[in-house]
């Protein structure tokens, strides 16, 4: 698998370049963070389009914490929830392929996503993120910043939550 250098990369926009030279500062190179060593007020404005997600022992993804501005643009706020239903069967292999990556390399990923209503409506988002430690020093927690590429002015989230999420790119960062 192929890996871009943090330095060089495109983080699409100015704030996911923020959130990502930010969590690489709370570790050293080559290393992944615990999480108890972010800071939420060190990064204030980033805060509504921060997830966290963490794989349970049973093999199931949770929405720890969603930021307000992605469950506002998702129709509903999934913190306390799976989101395997989100990917699909082709996508959730997908996904626990990409954090079984980013735990055993470390390193973190940049992905396009498309989002999909349940009216068909879809959009794009940008989301950057990486691996942390939990309580008991795994690494089975993973915080990401996302954006969305376009807003949609005749979408009602509440009205047309998001059902499904489609993975178009992907690039994997070395944290060296």
């Amino acid at each position: 698998m192929d890996f871009s250098e943090f330095d060089s990369m495109d983080w699409k926009t100015a704030e996911a370049e923020k959130f990502a030279t930010y969590w690489r500062s709370l570790s050293s190179p080559g290393t992944i963070a615990h999480k108890s060593n972010f800071d939420p007020a060190s990064i204030p404005s980033l805060l509504p389009n921060i997830s966290i997600y963490e794989i349970r022992e049973n093999g199931d993804v949770y929405c720890r914490l969603m930021g307000t501005g992605l469950a506002e643009r998702f129709g509903h706020d999934y913190t306390g929830e799976s989101i395997l239903s989100w990917w699909g069967e082709m996508g959730l292999e997908g996904l626990l392929r990409t954090f079984k990556t980013m735990s055993d390399q470390p390193c973190g990923v940049l992905t396009q996503t498309k989002a999909h209503t349940k009216t068909g409506l879809t959009f794009l988002n940008h989301s950057v993120g990486f691996p942390a430690l939990n309580a008991n020093d795994e690494a089975l927690l993973f915080v990401f910043y996302t954006t969305s590429v376009v807003s949609l002015e005749r979408h009602y989230p509440k009205e047309d939550k998001v059902h499904l999420v489609e993975v178009l790119d992907q690039t994997m960062v070395s944290l060296d």
